[in-house]
């Protein structure tokens, strides 16, 4: 015969921490009402008890999921790939969040990718998606309403987006060879079909000719 573990509610935490479990329901949701000491009471029992709180309940009582998506569209993987996802992964769960990835292999799914993460009720998105070139008005009216972050260079865009300025850095590097006195600068971007390659490279034609050098092939 196999015994059932007896399942921990609520209530069983409220009766260990010796308060009622509408002041639990507080804690587990954040509420800045509850006082400090009756705050470390409840956890205490919580993790006595290995209390597992209902994510739906609580999603259900404060509108929020504590829940972020990760849309990455057509891109290549690999090990700084990885590397990125682990440092979201971290920075999400060190603020109480838990982290989705999804992966889409075209741009045109992004609409749907979108529509999938409302109907999950997350928080808030992030795009990596760096051959993505859309109108900030269609971009949002894909997010439903959800509050996103582009990780990748959005230049132009008003939106929110995380990475690093292509054009002047690109700019920095070349005038920093002009300077030691080459002439004849090459560059290797990424492909051209993404928008950081495409920036780079003609960043990169603009500033030769502007110091009156012939940009090579």
């Amino acid at each position: 015969m196999v015994l059932k573990k007896k399942k921990i509610t609520i209530r069983d935490v409220a009766g260990l921490a010796g308060v009622s479990y509408q002041t639990v329901s507080r804690v587990m949701n954040d509420n800045d009402s509850v006082a400090e000491e009756t705050r470390r009471r409840v956890l205490h029992a919580m993790h006595e008890l290995d209390f597992v709180p209902n994510k739906i309940a609580q999603m259900l009582t404060t509108n929020r999921s504590r829940t972020l998506e990760l849309i990455v569209v057509a891109v290549m993987h690999g090990g700084r790939f990885a590397e990125s996802i682990k440092s979201m992964a971290q920075a999400a769960a060190d603020t109480g969040y838990d982290l989705l990835v999804t992966m889409e292999d075209d741009v045109n799914k992004l609409g749907l990718a979108l529509g999938n993460a409302a109907a999950r009720l997350v928080d808030g998105v992030v795009i990596y998606a760096p051959s993505l070139r859309i109108p900030d008005e269609k971009l949002l009216q894909l997010c439903n309403g959800i509050p996103i972050v582009r990780r990748d260079y959005a230049p132009g865009s008003h939106l929110a987006w995380v990475g690093f300025d292509q054009v002047h850095a690109t700019r920095m590097a070349t005038e920093y060879l002009i300077d030691l006195g080459h002439r004849h600068i090459a560059a290797i971007p990424p492909s051209l079909d993404l928008i950081n390659g495409e920036w780079r490279y003609l960043t990169w034609k603009a500033t030769l000719l502007s110091h009156g050098l012939e940009p090579g092939p």
